[in-house]
């Protein structure tokens, strides 16, 4: 196997495996799609599996496909190959907007012989309903906040606090479905099946089979054709979510993706084919999280393995959220009105918002019904730093004043989480941010870096509206935030900022993480280091965090680590965090190498691509075509087709042309390291706009 970026952004995959897979997404399906033309994963963004298992067998007289090479871009998948002097072509898509896959298959009998096509589809349906047991996500949420704030159980428990926290957290990220349908009902169509289980789902074909056998909730169906020399045969097939599949209307969906890709290959143009290629499977991957469900419950999901119960995060949803806001603001607008259900009167923020309606009707009422894990130090500022970069780059004040639910406006909101911050400035022992397998407190680099970052927005913000009052208190508040990352978070021996500080004053005995995390790059990004610190910091992370340059890790050149060395403390770590080179304890996690990339563009330092662009090429080297959650030599990758792991788009605009607008929508562009190309489709103050760079020119049209 080898993955190769073609011009156009594309993929191409010389001899796949069986076990390639490409996953897809739009606003109402996630889909993985293999090397042998199977669909191993269509469900729906609530959670409902529609498929179980679906099995190809194709052949020539007898003869197996061959499938010499695979094609990936955006929603589309394309298979081709040969069997005796026959070329077959399989290609599966879907649409913007559909609840159904489209797969069609192409026959050309290229020879002087009259040949036999047939095909055996083996399919089953899951189409079970999963649903959260009673009681469980309103009663995890009330023993939390119980074990969290009652001085009683606070003294009893002391130390031990933590893990009691951890396990009902846990207990609630590990919700269990109701007790299962076993059987789904297949219903034989004159072409193809209607199946019913919890729900419905159907398949159809352009053609009649010609047989098919049932079998335990799904059947076989065969389909013949012969064909003579310079015949071409033409079979769709799609499957469906509830009786919406028409196999007429196959041309539509690839006529929708094709212009889906042509948009993607539009938006970055170089004759830089990596480059190309990340842009657009980076872009790709975060439009791909975009959800719309029945319910009216909507926003940026994770990703495919972060789906059930539905939900949307403060953390992933802001990184992923940065990819997007140049080409569809109306989604992040609608992810905040979403999310602001999260933010509770005292300004506390799960890490994330559930679908209140998956929930038993008992429990939606729960003040914390909505909670997906509650008090997470870093979502408050993650929300006003979102709600900032939503009106810079649309100009759309009016979002500040839109109520939500309970009736509080969208900047009292923020504010709101504010307050919570600069009251409890310092991070429990909890796993409760990011690196939420790892126990840091009380003073962590990243989440002062976070708050400082959301005082200085929402100081901006208050400025902005006339508040002058309000952005006097903030700036004060930032710089006293700031004071508290040089006194606790700089280390001027080591010439970098440490992970975190524990005084023993709090909870737990005085210890310090002194190694560097890529994660605190954030005091660099948001303004809290001195030009001083950032050279050194960038110093540091070239010799320690580059894997190249990096001798004492055992495997070679792989890319980014977010922490190195790993972890010293073992008591602050659990899970895959508590293995080196796993998780957050020195994997790579491409959002934070964006991060990384787009700080060395700004200050002019050519580890800029290495930085971008080497997780992409390891990841093309292993055949994993979309956007993975983090990896390591050591361990197996992270979730596929991660929404916050397309932040390359982010750091190459913002980074590298300094697309950012500010409040008062000035841009100042500067011609990126990688030198001449184009971005098309951009969404800018509401206009439609074009940046083209040529020689040492940059012009926005």
């Amino acid at each position: 196997m080898h993955v190769t970026p073609t011009p156009n952004g594309a993929l191409l995959v010389n001899d796949p495996p069986n076990d390639l897979r490409y996953d897809v997404g739009n606003r109402r399906l996630f889909a993985t799609l293999d090397g042998a033309g199977n669909i191993s994963l269509f469900r729906l963004p609530e959670g409902i599996a529609i498929l179980n298992d679906w099995q190809n067998t194709a052949r020539l007289d007898g003869v197996p496909v061959r499938w010499h090479e695979a094609e990936a871009i955006g929603r589309s998948w394309t298979l081709r190959g040969t069997a005796l002097d026959v070329r077959i072509s399989l290609r599966t898509a879907c649409d913007a907007d559909t609840p159904a896959l489209v797969q069609v298959w192409t026959v050309e009998n290229t020879g002087q012989s009259e040949r036999i096509f047939t095909l055996s589809l083996d399919v089953t349906f899951d189409l079970l309903q999963p649903a959260i047991q009673i009681g469980q996500s309103a009663t995890n949420a009330q023993l939390h906040g119980l074990v969290r704030d009652n001085p009683v159980i606070r003294r009893v428990l002391g130390a031990r606090r933590w893990r009691v926290l951890n396990r009902i957290s846990e207990t609630q990220k590990r919700m269990k479905p109701v007790s299962r349908r076993a059987v789904v009902d297949i219903e034989a169509l004159s072409d193809g099946i209607r199946a019913r289980g919890d729900s419905s789902a159907t398949l159809r074909a352009g053609a009649p089979p010609a047989g098919w056998q049932a079998h335990a909730n799904g059947g076989t169906l065969h389909y013949r054709a012969v064909l003579n020399p310079g015949d071409t045969y033409r079979l769709p097939v799609i499957v469906a979510a509830g009786d919406s599949a028409n196999p007429v209307r196959y041309r539509h969906t690839l006529t929708n993706a094709d212009a889906y890709a042509g948009w993607l290959a539009s938006t970055f143009e170089s004759d830089d084919a990596l480059l190309r290629s990340l842009y657009v499977a980076s872009l790709n991957v975060a439009l791909s999280m975009y959800k719309e469900l029945p319910s009216g419950f909507s926003g940026l999901w994770a990703g495919p393995n972060y789906a059930y119960p539905p939900r949307i995060y403060f953390r992933d949803g802001y990184w992923t959220a940065l990819v997007i806001l140049p080409y569809h603001p109306e989604w992040v607008r609608e992810h905040l009105l979403v999310l602001a259900a999260g933010v509770h009167a005292d300004g506390t923020c799960p890490s994330g918002v559930i679908d209140l309606t998956v929930l038993p009707f008992e429990d939606q009422d729960h003040a914390a019904a909505a909670d997906w894990l509650p008090d997470h130090q870093d979502s408050p500022a993650f929300f006003v730093l979102l709600l900032y970069e939503y009106i810079a780059w649309t100009g759309d004040t009016s979002l500040l004043h839109e109520h939500t639910p309970d009736g509080r406006t969208m900047w009292e909101c923020a504010q709101a989480c504010l307050n919570r911050l600069i009251a409890n400035p310092a991070k429990s022992r909890a796993p409760n941010d990011w690196a939420d397998n790892v126990l840091r407190s009380e003073w962590v680099t990243y989440d002062l870096a976070l708050l400082y970052g959301a005082l200085d927005a929402a100081a901006d913000l208050a400025r902005h509206t006339g508040e002058r009052d309000t952005a006097a208190t903030y700036a004060q508040d930032r710089h006293h935030v700031g004071t508290l990352i040089q006194i606790h978070g700089w280390d001027e021996g080591k010439g970098h900022y440490i992970d975190y500080r524990r005084t023993g004053e709090a909870e737990g005995q005085a210890f310090v993480e002194d190694h560097l995390a890529l994660d605190s790059l954030l005091a660099l990004l948001f303004g809290a280091a001195s030009e001083e610190q950032s050279h050194q910091m960038m110093a540091a992370a070239r010799e320690q965090l580059q894997t190249r340059h990096n001798t004492g890790q055992p495997h070679g050149d792989w890319g980014i680590m977010c922490c190195w060395p790993p972890y010293s403390l073992r008591a602050d770590l659990f899970a895959k965090s508590a293995q080196p080179y796993n998780y957050h304890n020195g994997a790579e996690w491409p959002y934070l190498s964006a991060v990384y990339a787009q700080l060395l563009m700004e200050h002019g330092d050519p580890d800029w691509s290495y930085a971008l662009t080497r997780w992409w090429q390891i990841q093309l080297d292993n055949g994993w075509l979309t956007p993975v959650e983090y990896h390591s030599p050591a361990h197996p990758p992270g979730a596929f087709l991660q929404g916050w792991s397309g932040m390359a788009v982010s750091a190459m605009l913002v980074g590298g042309l300094g697309l950012r607008p500010a409040l008062n929508g000035a841009i100042t562009l500067r011609v990126p390291p990688w030198g001449e190309s184009t971005f098309h489709n951009l969404i800018v103050r509401g206009k439609k706009r074009t940046v083209i760079v040529s020689g040492d020119a940059v012009k926005l049209g």
